[in-house]
């Protein structure tokens, strides 16, 4: 996808700008839209799913879509850290699963620009956060890193962040393990780009791949994302593994996020064993 496509237009900002005036995504939303989008099912025949495919299409070429978020808490405190940006679909009928919007940019080849909207949208977030004196936490922004083509580089992302003045420790980036497995050097390259610049990379979905111990061991990262849902059964032997993981990353000095955190039993007992953010 050539540069040109995934620049958001003049007209596009202004309508960005009409919705900010409205009244935008405050923080105080973020817990109750980003459970619904990440919770939201879809069961559609192929008929349905291919018109919504369509219009998907229509809507991240127009700059529709928009960050909803999930928000990850201090378990000593209990008080918001940071935030999860997922992707949502502003004008829908309905409330879209960002998987669906997910598996779609990469059906129809719009993922570099997906990703591009998403950011600009998340610094505007930033950057009114702090402009309104309102609570401001770090926001992650989950990068595919798969190649220069079909994926946003660091120094997209370093350009979106000048453009909008928004501060580098301000957005945290979340990457799957799968990007970096195989012929994942492009993506290493970036990462390191990334962390220069003083922007914090997060590795997200470890063990689903075949090369974990080697991502582990040749990759430098400032944090590592767990998510529970991925578990079928939270068993004693997958609480034990868990456990394991948490110790090595600390072991590492890496931080770790558990998402997924279902209950005030798994909230004990995780936070109990040393992980400080779920």
């Amino acid at each position: 996808m050539s540069e040109k496509n995934i620049r958001i237009t003049e007209a596009e900002e202004e309508k960005r700008r009409d919705r900010r005036k409205t009244g935008g995504r405050p923080w105080t939303d973020c817990e109750k839209t980003g459970n619904a989008a990440a919770a939201s099912g879809l069961n559609h025949d192929e008929e349905t799913r291919t018109h919504m495919v369509e219009e998907f299409r229509k809507a991240v070429m127009d700059g529709k879509l928009v960050p909803y978020y999930q928000p990850v808490y201090r378990t000593l405190t209990k008080d918001a850290c940071a935030a999860e940006a997922l992707p949502g679909w502003a004008e829908a009928e309905n409330i879209v699963d960002a998987g669906f919007i997910i598996s779609a940019a990469r059906e129809l080849r719009l993922v570099k620009r997906l990703e591009y909207v998403m950011l600009r949208e998340i610094c505007q977030d930033i950057r009114n956060m702090i402009e309104n004196g309102t609570f401001a936490v770090p926001l992650a922004f989950h990068m595919t890193l798969r190649n220069p083509e079909d994926s946003l580089s660091a120094r997209d992302v370093l350009d979106v962040l000048k453009d909008e003045m928004v501060p580098r420790d301000m957005l945290r980036i979340e990457v799957g393990e799968a990007a970096l497995s195989g012929s994942g050097k492009w993506a290493l390259k970036e990462i390191s780009r990334l962390r220069k610049a003083g922007i914090k990379v997060w590795l997200k979905d470890l063990g689903l791949s075949s090369s974990t111990f080697d991502v582990l061991m040749g990759l430098d990262f400032d944090g590592l994302v767990i998510d529970l849902r991925k578990v079928r059964r939270m068993t004693n032997r997958a609480r034990v593994v868990i456990r394991a993981i948490i110790g090595v990353s600390k072991n590492l000095g890496i931080q770790v996020i558990l998402e997924g955190v279902t209950d005030e039993e798994q909230f004990a007992y995780f936070s109990g064993i040393g992980c400080e953010m779920m």
